[in-house]
């Protein structure tokens, strides 16, 4: 049997301060979790402006580009026939959660990044 990895970026166990496991055989990483909550960014705790309204520094602007270009890439590598939009820790659907970010085979929803980084948090209290 191989040593979990994480889903989203491929680091084993060793390779990583944490790796949080989901359903089998799905996990993540803190770095993943991490980066998933820099998608989420702080609009989480803010009502969603329609697009018109949405302001943004340019460097917020550039990531927010860089993001998107790499998800782009990702799905262009690693094409899904078939492919189910649901998180792959819960099993909300797309419409049922406020985001869902893409791994290469797996996603993640808003509330499962909230779960994982409070799961992070309570390990560093210890």
């Amino acid at each position: 049997m191989s040593a979990p990895t994480c889903s989203f970026c491929g680091k084993t166990e060793d390779e990583v301060r944490a790796l949080i496991p989901g359903p089998p055989p799905v996990f993540i990483c803190e770095g993943c979790v991490n980066l998933c909550q820099d998608i989420i960014g702080e609009d989480s705790a803010r009502p969603l402006k329609p697009p018109d309204e949405q302001q943004g520094t340019e460097a917020e602007l550039k990531k927010v580009a860089r993001l998107r270009a790499a998800v782009a890439e990702l799905v262009k590598r690693h094409p899904q026939p078939d492919l189910v939009l649901a998180c792959s820790f819960c099993g909300k659907g797309k419409d049922d959660v406020r985001k869902l970010i893409a791994g290469p085979r797996v996603f993640i929803c808003d509330e499962c990044v909230h779960r994982n980084m409070e799961m992070l948090a309570e390990r560093e209290k210890r």
